[in-house]
């Protein structure tokens, strides 16, 4: 990553490269460095280094930072995006366990459900980065915890605290963004009590069931919930509706 003007502070770029012992020492010297504000005129987002630790996975550095100003996993970026939209939007599942981790330890757990400029809580965005982690996962073996396995299966949370079914700028919500063709990921939905937002729900159970043979199972399905039971059938051994007789 190249640097440019006086906006970025010598422990900005040692919270990039992961340089922890630096960062330490830092810290020891001028503690209040941890809350600098980046105000280099070409980047206009205003991280503190909490944010660019966070966003490329240096979890040792998240930790210390974390210890050293605890009301930091608090601030925002421009984008109004939080520490945790960047972890996730970033791939970094180990930074969004600690930062999660943090939020508990500190009663500070409405964090998580904090919305972007977008509306999109760190779920609408952990959707994709579950698409971005099949794509790469040639290229990285690392055994990473699926996000949203993370988020809503009480690994780390009661699952009263995330808010499933929150809606963004488009009425959309997580369930509504996740990939038709993933069937782990909308099983967790289903699992989680997850809805369609109103504006999308018609159109959302005719995407689930979008087998021709079920053609008839789509117009007898009376609920949003008879839709989902219907999307998640044994694909060998379909079930009909009776003919209408008349």
């Amino acid at each position: 990553m190249a640097f440019r003007g006086a906006g970025h502070m010598p422990l900005h770029v040692a919270c990039i490269a992961g340089h922890l012992n630096f960062v330490r020492e830092i810290l020891k010297l001028m503690p209040k460095l941890e809350e600098k504000v980046n105000t280099d005129d070409f980047r206009t987002e205003r991280r503190i280094p909490l944010h660019y630790a966070a966003a490329n996975g240096e979890v040792g550095v998240v930790k210390e930072l974390l210890s050293a100003s605890p009301e930091s996993v608090e601030e925002r970026i421009a984008r109004e995006e939080t520490v945790l939209h960047l972890s996730v939007k970033n791939n970094r599942s180990d930074a969004l366990v600690a930062l999660v981790e943090h939020l508990k330890q500190h009663n500070k757990e409405k964090v998580i459900n904090w919305k972007d400029k977008k509306g999109d809580i760190i779920l609408h965005l952990a959707v994709a980065a579950k698409n971005f982690e099949r794509k790469e996962q040639n290229k990285q073996k690392e055994n990473k915890l699926p996000v949203v396995d993370f988020l809503l299966c009480g690994h780390a949370l009661k699952r009263e605290v995330m808010e499933v079914n929150a809606l963004n700028e488009s009425g959309s919500t997580p369930l509504d963004v996740s990939p038709h063709s993933d069937r782990k990921i909308r099983e967790i939905f289903v699992r989680a009590e997850a809805k369609h937002g109103q504006s999308n729900l018609l159109s959302s159970q005719i995407v689930l069931v979008d087998n021709d043979d079920d053609e008839g199972d789509i117009k007898g399905a009376t609920s949003y919930q008879s839709v989902m039971k219907l999307a998640f059938e044994d694909d060998h051994s379909p079930s009909s509706p009776p003919k209408d007789s008349n």
